[in-house]
């Protein structure tokens, strides 16, 4: 009878351990699932961050590319008016030249 307590004894200590084993995986086990979750949201994070900083650049790409062109267009729109005001300077010495020769032509 002694030796059947003992063995029951045993068993429920047994038993308990591996109760307490068991346990003590699963809390290990979901902590690991738990930092496996928290490393792919700071990964997706990233990603996500690194896509942000991509379509910054590419905003700021497309921003410089519009200024340049804007600056592009004001400086043929400068150089078209510089043109066209030779033109009429040119056009203004010619009629002087007419003018003068045409008065020097009829004091002759």
């Amino acid at each position: 009878y002694e030796r059947q307590k003992v063995i029951q004894r045993q068993r429920e200590i047994d038993r308990h351990a591996a109760a307490e084993r068991k346990a003590g995986a699963k809390t290990i086990i979901n902590q690991m699932k738990e930092r496996e979750k928290v490393r792919l949201r700071e990964k997706e994070l990233k990603t996500q961050e690194g896509i942000q900083l991509l379509e910054q650049a590419i905003a700021r790409e497309k921003q410089l590319e519009a200024e340049k062109q804007k600056r592009q267009k004001a400086g043929q729109a400068l150089l078209a008016e510089i043109v066209a005001a030779n033109q009429e300077q040119m056009r203004e010495k010619a009629r002087r030249r007419q003018v003068r020769c045409i008065v020097d032509c009829d004091l002759d």
